[in-house]
């Protein structure tokens, strides 16, 4: 697999991955609901509701171009 490259370069900007953050957003959406179902309160419809997405551990991610400097390293696995 030495010869294997990636297809389209994609690097995170900060933080290595939302998986932690996803998870705990779900878990709140989940508990949320189940909290409201017998009250007069709405119930959210989608977890952007309920969760902050600029507060999770990765601040996102960009493609590069074969201008920058780190193009040919990222293609790498």
């Amino acid at each position: 697999m030495s010869r294997s490259r990636k297809k389209h370069p994609v690097v995170w900007i900060a933080g290595r991955s939302n998986k932690a953050g996803k998870r705990q957003a779900n878990k709140r959406f989940r508990r949320i609901v189940h909290q409201r179902l017998n009250t007069k309160y709405h119930l959210p419809i989608h977890v952007k509701e309920v969760t902050d997405f600029w507060c999770m551990p990765a601040d996102g991610k960009f493609r590069l171009t074969p201008e920058d400097d780190y193009y040919y390293k990222s293609l790498k696995k």
